[in-house]
């Protein structure tokens, strides 16, 4: 579980939606069935498995601890930057 709460500590405040952790495919291990998502201002806390109160009561004092330190400016990320100039090079008749 300290993947996940690595990932709450080190996010970012964004004006746009993204995953901020997403633990199936392996790569945390014992943190396979939690996904989080931002939605500004709200968290989407998800465990594909049953949890402990003891689980979910370190993931809630976490999002709290981090939502105390957060920069309450959201910042936009590449995506939502002015698109770069684009150039057609072929065309189908």
């Amino acid at each position: 579980m300290q993947a996940l709460l690595n990932a709450i500590a080190g996010m970012h405040n964004t004006v746009d939606a993204h995953r901020v952790f997403h633990g199936r495919g392996g790569v945390y291990p014992d943190c396979a069935h939690w996904t989080l998502d931002w939605f500004a201002p709200v968290w989407v806390l998800t465990s594909f498995k049953v949890v402990t109160p003891e689980e979910l009561s370190q993931c809630h004092e976490a999002l709290q601890t981090r939502w105390q330190t957060l920069d309450r400016q959201p910042q936009p990320n590449d995506a939502a930057l002015p698109p770069a100039p684009a150039q057609v090079l072929s065309q189908n008749p």
